[in-house]
């Protein structure tokens, strides 16, 4: 309601989650080249793609479970 008469900046909240998650796993590594890669990936590979099909829109809740299997298997470096 606050959003839409202006009072507050609408936040899409799926976005902020999985960026959070994202942090999260980055600030994980032991390695710091490691973070640098997999940050740069995630950035300009998943982040960007997924925003770029946003358009201003808020995230659907498939959008980020579609974005987090790819965040599990570049952060496994095993």
């Amino acid at each position: 309601m606050l959003v839409s008469v202006g009072a507050l900046e609408f936040r899409d909240e799926g976005l902020m989650r999985l960026e959070r998650e994202v942090n999260e796993t980055i600030s994980g590594r032991a390695v710091d080249i490691h973070q640098r890669a997999l940050r740069g990936f995630i950035s300009w590979h998943l982040l960007r793609r997924l925003r770029g099909r946003l358009k201003d829109k808020p995230a659907s809740h498939q959008q980020v479970l579609n974005v987090r299997p790819h965040l599990v298997v570049a952060d496994d470096t095993d």
